[in-house]
């Protein structure tokens, strides 16, 4: 799939040089983490929990609950299906 969009991909994937867009095998696992623990946790609690086992955002920062909300959103930016619940902070249901 061919990058079109302006500035840095969805969260979870790479561009090649070429402009194709791939997913990324590192953010792929955290983001796989991050939807299965929203579930049971807060953000907070996910991001402290990322932070302990050495785990960093794209730009080499420390995980809070923006950055894993953000993360989140951006991957569903990007046509990832996610369970509707997955989110406290949505405001209304996709259709």
């Amino acid at each position: 799939m061919k990058w079109e969009g302006k500035g840095a991909p969805p969260y979870g994937f790479e561009i090649d040089p070429d402009n194709s867009m791939h997913e990324s095998e590192v953010e792929q696992i955290i983001l796989h983490y991050i939807t299965r623990m929203k579930k049971k946790d807060t953000l907070t609690n996910i991001a402290e929990t990322l932070n302990s086992k050495g785990f960093e955002t794209r730009n080499g920062k420390k995980w809070d609950r923006h950055a894993i909300r953000r993360a989140l959103q951006s991957n569903r930016k990007a046509g990832a299906v996610l369970p509707v619940d997955f989110c406290k902070f949505r405001r209304t249901v996709p259709e």
